[in-house]
């Protein structure tokens, strides 16, 4: 292992047990876990009135995506310390003057970072996997087949990329900024986006709709549904067969 592999892997370490040590990054995490628990509950309703499965990997994917959201309010301070903390305690010279190259410093601190938040990450499909076994109303032809790789891949496919994009997204904007407040500022860009989106083109447009969309008539007469409701014609394909 090379002397720049030896450095780059001691800031990624470095950070990582910075960040973990801090209390307010778990105190956002605690109040991360609110609307997370939140919205696992209302999948549990989802179950219950026979709309699809708890366990269906369209509806825990579809939850991660609204969860990862959520998870800008940790991944903002997480990102915004770790580009701007040499700043604030004005150290950034003297880490200057060290042989490590700007491209090593920043990518450890980022990746650094980034684990951190995909450590967090690990207790969303964590939580839907004991509420899938724990939860008292839950029966078993509600729940439905419990599968790893569903709970896998709303985690590696859904969670981690969008982690990834979030943190390296904020980070770039607080060291560009060179203040904290830039990833906070980065994150509520993104969440007004999202609002947007979810604003316009699912309610104004009729995209992106979660409730169930009108069905629109082809000139041959026959009938199709709106290109937003693709989401709902999966979960269709998952909903329990209730007698």
């Amino acid at each position: 292992m090379s002397v720049t592999a030896a450095q780059w892997l001691e800031i990624v370490r470095f950070e990582m047990v910075c960040q973990l040590g801090r209390k307010s990054i778990w105190f956002l995490f605690a109040v991360f876990l609110l609307p997370s628990m939140g919205q696992i509950r209302g999948a549990v309703g989802n179950a219950l009135s026979g709309e699809v499965l708890f366990a269906a990997p369209i509806l825990v994917a579809a939850d991660s995506a609204f969860i990862s959201l959520v998870a800008l309010l940790f991944v903002a301070a997480i990102a915004g310390d770790a580009a701007t903390r040499d700043i604030d305690t004005r150290l950034e010279p003297l880490i200057q003057s060290a042989p490590v190259s700007r491209a090593a410093y920043l990518g450890g601190r980022f990746l650094g970072a980034f684990f951190v938040t995909a450590l967090l990450l690990v207790v969303v499909p964590l939580a839907f996997v004991v509420t899938a076994f724990v939860h008292p109303d839950l029966r078993p032809e509600v729940v439905g087949p419990v599968r790893a790789v569903a709970y896998l891949q709303s985690y590696f496919l859904v969670l981690l990329p969008n982690a990834f994009v979030a943190t390296a997204l904020l980070f770039a904007l607080a060291t560009l900024v060179r203040r904290t407040v830039g990833s906070y500022v980065g994150a509520a860009m993104v969440l007004a986006a999202m609002l947007f989106s979810r604003g316009y083109l699912g309610q104004t447009l009729g995209l992106w709709d979660r409730s169930e969309p009108p069905a629109d008539r082809c000139d041959d007469g026959r009938q199709h549904e709106s290109s937003g409701s693709g989401f709902f014609a999966q979960g269709r394909l998952v909903r329990p067969r209730l007698q």
